[in-house]
């Protein structure tokens, strides 16, 4: 008898289709590799595999030749399990069709039947679902109204950046960095988390590639903190927001803060990056003259301090952090600065003070200076536009 009359004899048009899709699915993948294509060819066959490994709630229909009374159309159970006459539980999750073929054959032959042939068509997938957490612009529900979650195409496949822009695309709250995959084996409860290296993924001529998807992944966009902190001589100081994936400018940031005030020295500008200053002069780039400036993209936690001639500026751990005027007939130290702007905070690192001066920075042992007991030492006298910067000791 043929392959074609046994499988017609026993209604086994569904089971001879997915033969002919799996062995495509071979021809494909030694064309490609045989043509020399340069890409993760594991990760392809690793994809292949997922996508036609049986989950539960799949319907199964399980014909063993020349005996029809073990006949069987069952569903896959929450477990990963299925029964079988002779075979009693059997793990069906995370097996290919053809995987859980052999598998049955060998627990029949065990059992004592004889050259069998047995054959599993699935007349019904479930539908193979990922679903999208934290900060993206909408739900996957509201995307997919009554899904609540994204399904992967048939016989494709959803990288992790595809499934993120299915959804709205990242928020403005959104740590790029931060971007995981929580993924449990088909009937095992291991699971296992990966990084998605989205910024690599996305640099300019970068070879990273994008993270396929799995049925029941969990993409999970972690929100940050993506914020840079304006204060002094602008209209609105305070904290603005960072769009995770267009690097903010310095100038645009002061714009955002409603500009610089009278008085405002434009090209004494502090960045303060992770207790490092730098100064950018920003004058003739704020009125729009092309003098070869380069301005200076910013990250989140930076800070910038726009000062004036006539002012002081307390920022980091203290209470109330801000500008203060210089009384010419009263000398401010950096003790009286700080008192002004409220104290330090309780964690605050007061002998690891920073004075900020132009482009050099100057070390204050305020602790030091003000032990009991302690030979005295002259205390530092700010300058107009000086800014003292208090870090915090768990930074």
């Amino acid at each position: 008898m043929n392959w074609d009359s046994l499988v017609m004899s026993n209604d086994r048009v569904g089971h001879k289709a997915g033969v002919a899709l799996r062995f495509s699915h071979m021809l494909a993948f030694v064309l490609l590799l045989t043509a020399g294509i340069v890409f993760s060819l594991p990760s392809v066959a690793e994809d292949m595999l997922s996508a036609h490994q049986l989950r539960a709630g799949d319907v199964l229909e399980i014909n063993v030749y020349e005996h029809p009374e073990l006949l069987l159309k069952t569903r896959v159970g929450t477990e990963g399990t299925i029964r079988f006459p002779r075979c009693d539980v059997i793990q069906a999750a995370g097996l290919t069709a053809a995987q859980l073929e052999n598998t049955i054959a060998e627990k029949l032959s065990a059992a004592g039947l004889e050259r069998v042939q047995v054959f599993v068509y699935v007349e019904e997938y479930t539908p193979r679902l990922v679903y999208v957490l934290g900060a993206v612009n909408r739900s996957p529900s509201e995307s997919s109204p009554g899904s609540g979650a994204l399904p992967i195409p048939p016989e494709g496949r959803l990288t992790a950046l595809q499934a993120i822009s299915a959804v709205g695309g990242f928020s403005p709250q959104s740590d790029i960095d931060n971007v995981f995959i929580i993924r449990t084996a088909p009937g095992k409860n291991s699971r296992q988390t990966i990084l998605v290296p989205v910024r690599d993924i996305l640099s300019k001529n970068s070879e990273v590639p994008d993270v396929p998807l799995q049925p029941g992944d969990m993409l999970v966009v972690h929100p940050g903190n993506i914020t840079v902190s304006v204060m002094g001589e602008v209209a609105q100081p305070g904290a603005y927001p960072l769009d995770p994936l267009v690097p903010a400018m310095a100038a645009e940031i002061i714009s955002r803060a409603g500009g610089f005030l009278l008085g405002a020295d434009r090209d004494r500008v502090t960045l303060l990056r992770d207790g490092q200053t730098m100064n950018l002069k920003l004058a003739n780039l704020m009125a729009g003259k092309n003098t070869g400036v380069v301005d200076k993209p910013l990250r989140s936690g930076d800070t910038l301090i726009c000062t004036s001639q006539d002012k002081v500026y307390v920022l980091g751990g203290v209470r109330a952090a801000g500008a203060f005027n210089l009384l010419p007939e009263i000398p401010l130290t950096v003790s009286r600065a700080i008192a002004l702007a409220g104290g330090t905070e309780k964690d605050a690192a007061d002998d690891s003070i920073v004075v900020i001066r132009n482009n050099e920075n100057i070390r204050v042992n305020l602790r030091r200076q003000l032990k009991p007991g302690v030979a005295s030492e002259a205390e530092l006298v700010l300058q107009p536009g000086d800014a003292v910067y208090v870090p915090m000791s768990r930074w």
